[in-house]
Parts: C-alpha cells; structure tokens; sequence
C-alpha cells in the first residue's frame, strides 16, 4: 500500500491533470447512437464495477447494487466513471480536514485504473461533463426566473329579502333597474344579484435578473372586464366582485410589472440597504402606512355589507320602521351604501386601497436602515381606472360631481376630487378615488420600528409617518389641495397588539382608528379583534357634528385544529349615523352586519382554497332582527 503522502500526489497527478488535460472542449458530442454497449466480460466493465462497489457510488441504483448482469452503454459507462472521479476527489479532500483521514484506502492501482479509463472514455466524459453543465446552466435559468399564477372563481348572491313592506319600501322602489336586480352601480337592496359571477385568473412571472437585480409581474386575464366595456356597467367592478373601483373594463391587464435593485450601503448585514424600484405598480409594493399586526379585519371574502370598517359610502338609502320616525318620514341615512375597508386610516396611498388595487407607472426609493425605514414615491396615475367612473357608480345619489374648478387655482380644472358636503369637504363618505392617469401623487415617509429590529420584545413600539400630494395641487397650498397626512403608533406583538391611527385631510373627512388584536391565545388558535374607525369632518372638533361616519367592529377565529376543520370567523359590524344622530333627520344606529366565514385551505392535500362566506345586512343596531337581506358568497382560489 502507498503512503498517504505518495497516494495524494499520485491523485493530484491522474485526477486533476488527466481530467484538465487530456480531455476535448466541453462541447464536444457523441450521440448515443454512435456508442457501442459495454458487456459485462469486457475489462472496463469489471474495472468500474470494483471501484463503484469499493468506494461505495451507489446512489443512482434503486437497488443498491451496479446491476453487472446487463451490457451497459458509454455514455452510462462515462456517468459511472464521472461518479467515481467526484467520490475519489471528496476523499482526497478530507486528508487535510480530518485526522481520521478518508475512510477507504485509495491505493495506487485504483488510481492508475482511473487514469488508464479516463484515457479510454474521454470523449465520452467529455460528453457527459458538457451535457452536466447545460444542465447546470438550464436549473440556474429556472431558479432564476419563477412562474406561478392562480385561478380565482368568485360566486355571490342574494338568498333572501326579509323587508316586510317590499311594495313601499324605499330599499326597493329607488331601484333604477328594471328587473329589481341589484346592479353594482347602485347597491339598492334586491331580490338577487344582476352579476353574481366572476373569474379571474393571475399569471406570475418573478425573476432574478442580477444578484441584487429582480423583476416582478402578475398579469390578470378577468372575464368581468368584458362587462366594463359596455356603457354603464363598468361599475361591474365596485358591486364588492373583486373590487377594481371605477376600473374601466380591460379584460387583460398588468397587474403588476416592475424592476427593484437592492444596493447595499455598507460591507455588514447591519448597513444600510437601499431598493429603487421602476416600472408599473401601486406603493404597498414598498410601503405600508397602516398596522403591521396581523389581523382579520381585511378578510372578507366578497367586498361589501361584510364586517370591513369605514370604507365604501354612496348612496343614503332611507328606510321604515325606524324608532319613532313614520314611514312617511323616514331616516335619511338608514342603511349606507358599502361599509368596506380594513381598519387602517391612511389615504396617502389611495391606489392601494384594496377597492382600487390600481397600477400606476412608478418609481420608488426606499431605505432600510436597521429600526429606520424611509420611503420616496413617485406615480404618473393609472390608465385602467377614472375618478369619473368610481364617482358615478360608488357615489351616484349624492349630488353633483365637483372637479378641480370648484377650488380655483389650487387644483387641476381635470381633476374630479368627488362630493362636497355643507361644509365643502368631499363628501365620498370616506371613498378614496383612484389616481387617473396624468393625474398622479408622491408619498414620503419615515418608519421607526423600537421592537424586533432592535430587539426589543419587552414593550416593542413602532412609529410611522406618511404624506402626499397630487402633482397637479398648488405646491404649496395647504388647505383646498388634495394632500394628506398621515400617522400610525403600533404598541406590542402580535401575540397582542394595539394600534391607534390619524388622518389628516386637506381637502376631505380627516379619519381616525384604534383596534386591539389577540392571536392565537395561550396556543389556543383563537384570534379575537375589536376595532374602531371613523371620518370626521376636523380632527379638532370632537363634538357630534364633526363626525361624518363611523364604524365599529369585532371578531373572533376559531382553532382550526391542525387543519383538520376550517378556521371560522364570526364577525359583527355596527355604523352610526351622520353627526351620531346629533342633528334631525340622522339616527345614532344606522345599520349593522353579521359575518360568518369558513375558509377551507388546501382541500385534499392540494393547491384549492374555498371560503364560504355568509353577510347580513341589518336594519338600525345588530340586536334589533330587522335583518334587510342575507348574501351567500363562495370563493375559490387555486395556485398553481
């Protein structure tokens, strides 16, 4: 047997050498055609046979064993040869790691074998080491670039109507459809829904264009943006469907299609990192200016008289039955249009808002700095939607549309802006228009995180402050422009949270929220959430005139048990009345919800999510029973 010492030389000399050396170009190919099969009494085959036993290169047999009772081909043969090369290698290598040295004896006729086969079947591991590298090269091409998408089917409908005075209530007879159905642009209470069906499918296509260079797309094929294209039913898309407000009916759009460039700013992970995004895209793609707890107030499955906070508002629909109120002289705001919306009261960022979900041509600069986040945003405004659109449908009833030329020359003469109350605040009950195209905004803002980041779990805090304003607003104009501000304060984890946010609006309803979270308590699975949220009319008036809408709303989720039974929600939703019934003509309860929700993830083991949703829409406070309709929603969603 040879020395240690003599073995490693001997290898680094039949190996490295003979390999480097001796073999052609990588791109030289022998068919396999063109080999000759190898039989089991031929000297090559005994040769290879021993070494893969000795040293053990059996993983590629399913039986464990190199099957010598079969002829083999070259190129099989060259595989063989290349695995034994590499265990060879490995083994040479531990000599200098560990004292142990290899585990097998490698001698010096093992290593004179190996060379005399590399000289006989060099064109054949040649051919193997170029196909092995074009295969390197195609597994690095598909980690690079990701390919996923999803289906989704969304079915909503009318059960019942359980008003006990159809023939004269207003909830039926303002109805402009002719059939009584309940056409999206106007959510009168109906006897069943004109477009209860929807599909839409998502391709995604995610890249790694250089080490700190990626692209992100999601492209929507949506059978409902046929519907958009016929005058006056592109409201299609604000009936709670998927929620594309004022979406001008394309069939096939960009949902998303950008570029981030991640740049480090130092030589350690605790540098400072900088992401500069381009491309088509709506902000929450960097930012988020409301709670980072996790919550459910935002999970409803079809967008409408669910358990969501201050959100959608349009239409007053007067009802009977009121208290004291005749049904001659009913309630001028008894049941609101939408109540639609998570509990966050930011508006920096209205195409984000998840009835807008609008994509705009976008840059963004954004800096990550440890607990420190700062944020700079651009957008050009998007061309799949108009304020036009999203005002006729969502806020037909309420007046007239007011555009920039009410407020002189602080705003765009082009620029609808929405309704205006008494007070000429805009009088959206709180809606955020999307961002027509040539009429978009920037965000700035700064995150401080005093929790994780910096590992503080005793009393975690996290503070965050946002602006914007529209490019076409007087610069420096505060009030009368389209400018808002915005700030959030997040106290605790998510085990148990809380969170109290502010609005301010230059042009309409400031917004105000709080909301407490508990997850998962005590291992239990059980999640519970209470939650506040309301527009007023200044932030410095407290009293009852200023309040323009409000909203209260809880929740509970169930264990779901490992996943063997879904995770029900219950969930119950209560709006007060405008001025909180301070002034004649406006209750304190206006109308209310019951939400019931089971989603059911991974059916059978496979990519299927279905939620099975159930909305109520109450007349006055939920413990009245004046229940106006029942909604039943089934949402399917599968990944592929």
């Amino acid at each position: 047997m040879m020395s240690r010492k003599a073995v490693l030389i001997a290898a680094s000399l039949s190996l490295v050498t003979l390999w480097a050396g001796s073999l052609p170009p990588a791109h030289a190919f022998v068919p396999a055609n063109e080999m000759t099969d190898l039989s089991p009494d031929h000297w090559a085959y005994t040769a290879i046979q021993a070494l893969v036993e000795k040293y053990q290169v059996l993983e590629g047999y399913p039986d464990k064993t190199f099957r010598g009772n079969r002829t083999l081909s070259r190129y099989e043969f060259a595989a063989a040869l290349y695995k034994v090369m590499t265990r060879v290698e490995e083994l040479i290598a531990a000599t200098g790691t560990s004292k142990g040295g290899p585990p097998v004896d490698i001698d010096r006729t093992d290593l004179e074998t190996i060379a005399a086969l590399q000289r006989e079947f060099k064109d054949e591991l040649a051919s193997f080491r170029g196909r092995l590298n074009r295969l390197e090269e195609t597994i690095k091409l598909l980690d690079r670039v990701k390919i996923s998408g999803a289906v989704e089917a969304r079915y909503r409908d009318r059960m019942a109507v359980t008003d006990s005075t159809l023939s004269s209530s207003p909830l039926f007879n303002s109805n402009p459809d002719s059939q009584q159905a309940n056409s999206p642009a106007r959510n009168f209470v109906s006897r069943r829904d004109r477009f209860p069906f929807r599909v839409r499918t998502f391709l995604n296509v995610d890249a790694k264009v250089l080490n700190n260079m990626s692209y992100m797309g999601r492209f929507v094929a949506d059978e409902g943006g046929f519907l958009g294209t016929t005058s006056g039913q592109q409201a299609v898309f604000i009936g709670g469907h998927l929620g594309e407000e004022g979406f001008m009916g394309s069939p096939v759009y960009v949902d998303r299609s950008f570029v981030n460039t991640a740049i480090p700013l130092g030589g350690d992970m605790n540098s400072p990192t900088m992401n500069i995004k381009f491309g088509l895209y709506n902000f929450s793609e960097a930012i988020n200016p409301g709670t980072v707890f996790k919550n459910h107030f935002s999970n409803e499955a079809w967008l409408g008289h669910g358990y969501g906070l201050v959100g959608w508002g349009g239409d007053e629909i007067g009802t009977v039955n009121q208290g004291n109120q005749s049904t001659a002289n009913p309630y001028t705001n008894s049941v609101s249009r939408f109540w639609v919306g998570d509990i966050n009261a930011s508006r920096v960022d209205p195409n984000s808002k998840r009835y807008n979900q609008a994509s705009s041509p976008s840059v963004s600069v954004d800096l990550n700095w440890g607990p420190l986040k700062a944020f700079l945003g651009v957008n050009n405004g998007s061309f799949y939607t108009s304020r036009l659109l999203a005002s006729q449908g969502n806020l037909s009833g309420v007046g007239l549309v007011s555009r920039g030329a009410t407020f002189g020359s602080l705003i765009n003469a082009d620029a609808l802006v929405g309704n205006l109350d008494r007070l000429s605040r805009i009088r959206s009950n709180v809606l955020d228009l999307p961002a027509d195209l040539n009429d978009g905004y920037g965000v700035l803002g700064v995150d401080l995180d005093l929790g994780k980041p910096i590992g503080n779990d005793a009393f975690p805090v996290r503070f965050g402050l946002y602006g914007m304003d529209y490019w076409n607003d007087a610069a420096f104009a505060l009030s009368g422009t389209r400018k808002e501000i915005s700030a959030v304060v997040d106290i605790g984890t998510n085990a148990l949270g809380g969170t109290v946010q502010l609005n301010s609006s230059f042009i309409g309803y400031d917004m105000a929220s709080a909301a407490l979270f508990a997850n998962n308590i005590s291992g239990s699975g059980v999640d519970l959430g209470l939650g506040g949220k309301m527009a007023m009319r200044s932030l410095t008036n407290f009293s009852g005139e200023s309040i323009a809408a409000s909203n209260l709303g809880a929740y509970v989720s169930l264990p779901d048990f490992g996943g063997t039974i879904p995770k029900v929600l219950f969930a119950v939703r209560q709006s007060f009345g405008d001025t909180l019934g301070t002034e004649t003509g406006y209750q304190v309860l206006k109308d209310s919800g019951i939400t019931i929700s089971a989603p059911f993830k991974k059916i059978g083991g496979s990519n299927l999510d279905l939620t099975l949703e159930y909305n109520a829409l109450i007349e006055g406070g939920f413990f009245s029973g004046r229940f106006v309709a029942h909604d039943l929603a089934l949402y399917s969603r599968y990944s592929f």
